[in-house]
Order: C-alpha cells, then structure tokens, then sequence
C-alpha cells in the first residue's frame, strides 16, 4: 500500500498545479449546508449544481450531493490550506483507511483552459490522481 501524501504535500500539489488551473469543482457528498470551505468561497458566486452523474471515481449518479463550480481563483488554495488540506491516510481500529480534514467527504475535480480533465480526488479512497 502508497501512503497517501501529506496535507502540506497535497497542497504543494496543488500550488505546482496552478498555472494548469482553469476550473475547479468540489463535490459535497453530505450537502453544502454549513460547511466550511462553502462559507469560506460564497464571496466568489459558485454556479451551485444538486444532484451529480457519474464522475471519475464514481460509477454511479448522486442525486443529494451537491456541486460547487468555480473559476481559479487563489484564495480556493489558501481555503483549502486553512482547513487542513484534502485528507490524510490512517488505519482506524474500524479498519477506515481515510480520516478527513475538515474538508470531510468532498471531492475536488480540477479542468484546464481547454476544458480537460486534468486532476480529481475520490477521498472516501483516499486517492488523488493527476494526470
């Protein structure tokens, strides 16, 4: 087993990534309701999307999760740098492999100018792929 990186890895990750950056999506499994990084990006006017088909990850549609779509935008890293990053890689006493940040169950698609697909997150995994 790959340990997963570390929240300061990830969000070097994600710094390096910058100049790829266009548009970013987070995908709240739970809903949007009271969480932080929502609050912490309301001020940029996410086009607000609820219900999700299949993604990257995700063989399945989920009509409860909600999606946030937002042009790049610095301050979307330093939000996710105050909460603590993406997730970090445990093994529980439950046999969990992912214990969350306070990011929790979101998960993060990042699309280039062209429109491309070019990193996403399936966290429940604790997965991060670039390509």
């Amino acid at each position: 087993m790959v340990a997963a990186p570390s929240p300061d890895d990830q969000l070097a990750v994600l710094h390096d990534l910058r100049p790829r950056m266009s548009v970013l999506e987070f995908v709240f499994h739970h809903g949007d309701t009271g969480h932080s990084l929502a609050a912490a990006l309301s001020g940029l006017g996410p086009e607000r999307t609820v219900g999700v088909g299949p993604r990257p990850g995700y063989q399945r549609a989920d009509p409860k999760a909600v999606l946030h779509r937002y042009a790049y935008d610095r301050s979307i890293i330093a939000a996710l740098r105050d909460i603590g990053g993406l997730f970090t890689l445990v093994t529980s006493p439950r046999g969990d492999r992912v214990e969350w940040t306070e990011l929790g169950d979101v998960d993060l698609a990042i699309y280039d100018r062209s429109g491309r697909l070019f990193l996403y997150t399936v966290t429940h995994e604790g997965l991060i792929f670039v390509r």
